[in-house]
């Protein structure tokens, strides 16, 4: 069995607490345990997350990380080859990823419209959008977050851009970030189904729908976690990633 690991995992830990959970991810590479490290963000691109995450004393390398904007192309390109052309909307992690899948941006005829992260709000943009649907492009919605909080205000997010694009536009988007096809991709990848480890419950939901094992880690939790695990029980719960390192690596 495999491990999909939320970076969400990682973030807010002191030096001396990545040290520990290093000591687990490091005896996994070395013993070619299979594990990725799941990541719902598209502006920073897979090399970046190396360079973090080898300061911080993993010995992780590219084929580690399996970011939302992968998983994009993975399915574009199982779906069909002979679509080419996209316009991006997102960060650098997704415009890369288009790139190394020669899906080529700003081309025409447009095939797909990604929505990876909240558009410029120029009604210039939405006009564009609007001309490339209207022609038939397909509508793929990379990160579902109806609104995100940035410097204490809060924004439409790129979930909620693309359920108005498809009430206007009479269109069907497809949702990749943080849902079961995101885990159906992430499996294929992988080239096994494997076990995800999260502490944010509303990420392991879509890994219980894909009919995956779940560990959720107590140790960032919340009211809200509390309700949604009585609604959809994660496999295993735990207090810490070092509680199931025996569990990992066997």
């Amino acid at each position: 069995m495999g491990y999909f690991i939320d970076e969400s995992c990682f973030q807010d830990l002191t030096l001396e607490e990545h040290q520990v959970y290093a000591q687990y991810i490091n005896q996994m590479v070395d013993e070619k345990i299979p594990f990725l490290i799941v990541v719902f963000d598209t502006f920073i691109t897979n090399r970046q997350l190396v360079e973090k995450y080898q300061r911080w004393g993993y010995r992780v390398g590219v084929q580690h990380f399996f970011s939302t904007a992968l998983a994009t192309v993975s399915y574009l390109r199982y779906q069909d080859e002979t679509k080419n052309n996209c316009v991006v909307y997102g960060g650098q992690g997704m415009i890369e990823a288009c790139n190394l899948a020669r899906l080529y941006t700003n081309l025409s005829p447009v095939d797909y419209v990604i929505i990876a992260d909240e558009l410029n709000t120029s009604l210039q943009d939405y006009q564009y959008v609007f001309e490339y649907l209207e022609k038939g492009a397909q509508l793929i919605c990379v990160n579902q977050d109806i609104s995100f909080v940035r410097n204490h205000k809060k924004y439409i997010g790129a979930g909620g851009i693309c359920m108005i694009l498809e009430k206007i536009a009479n269109t069907n988007a497809i949702y990749i970030g943080n849902t079961p096809l995101y885990f159906h991709q992430a499996c294929l990848y992988l080239k096994e189904k494997g076990m995800v480890v999260s502490n944010r419950m509303e990420h392991l939901i879509p890994a219980i729908q894909f009919g995956l094992q779940t560990v959720l880690i107590t140790d960032d939790f919340t009211d809200n976690d509390s309700i949604l695990i009585e609604e959809h029980h994660p496999t295993y719960i735990v207090e810490s990633l070092a509680a199931i390192s025996s569990l990992m690596i066997d």
